[in-house]
């Protein structure tokens, strides 16, 4: 599985307490296949603590890159980070995880992201689809999206990538889809291109694997904090579908 997060530099800096988050959230994550920083700068001197970690790689743009993405603006720059990301290397038949520089990950994320795509495709053979990991929406109130012990249909309008997962080849399709329609003819944000492309066939962790904790916004807008995020992990039925309390401990 290949994982990217697409950042840039700004104040204050989230990407680190991700960063934190991923190592610490499951003793798996060295079977990661590989971890992309995807810098929508050419600069990224603000990265040199983490370049000795040869799990990380760190992509700047190319000088031509930043010259042509200059005079763009935050929601076009975004787009041209995106397909950066999308076009990452994913070995067939793999995945690929692409969140922003401000969120966390629930404990035992890769293990449980696993176990969510395996129920998704191995269950109930679906290959053509997105997963969101987090979302500002409660969908696991609503019974009529329930899908599956651990996933859900989105069930409502899609927006906000904080984190997601896109199997390969819906990886390509959507580089290609975002490229035409986001970066060399801005039509709208990214997220929402995303949601053009494969909001009929988008669906949501039951209970969020990462949560948004920037607070300070980089002007594109995007999803707030999930509320289910501090609700124990836990396969879920239809009898403890929408259970109402939660609380914080973790399964």
């Amino acid at each position: 599985m290949t994982l990217a997060i697409m950042t840039v530099q700004r104040d204050p800096e989230y990407l680190f307490r991700t960063l934190s988050s991923l190592f610490m959230a499951d003793p798996r994550m060295h079977e990661l296949g590989s971890l992309h920083l995807m810098v929508d700068a050419e600069d990224a001197a603000y990265l040199d603590d983490v370049k000795h970690h040869a799990i990380a790689r760190i992509h700047p743009l190319s000088p031509a890159e930043g010259e042509r993405v200059r005079d763009w603006g935050r929601h076009r720059r975004f787009n041209h980070n995106c397909v950066r990301c999308l076009c990452l290397p994913v070995d067939p038949g793999g995945g690929l995880v692409v969140v922003e520089d401000d969120v966390v990950f629930r404990d035992r994320f890769l293990t449980r992201l696993i176990s969510t795509v395996d129920e998704i495709e191995d269950v109930a053979n679906i290959r053509d689809y997105a997963l969101a990991l987090t979302t500002a929406y409660d969908l696991e109130r609503e019974p009529s999206f329930f899908r599956g012990a651990l996933y859900c249909s989105y069930g409502l309008p899609f927006y906000g990538t904080q984190a997601m997962y896109y199997p390969a080849a819906v990886a390509r399709n959507l580089a290609d889809f975002i490229r035409e329609r986001g970066v060399e003819a801005f039509t709208k944000p990214g997220d929402l291109l995303v949601g053009e492309s494969y909001g009929d066939r988008m669906y949501a962790c039951a209970r969020p694997l990462a949560t948004h904790i920037g607070r300070v916004s980089t002007g594109l807008g995007g999803c707030g904090p999930s509320p289910g995020f501090a609700r124990p992990h836990e396969p879920l039925t239809l009898e403890t579908w929408g259970r109402p309390g939660g609380n914080s401990a973790e399964a």
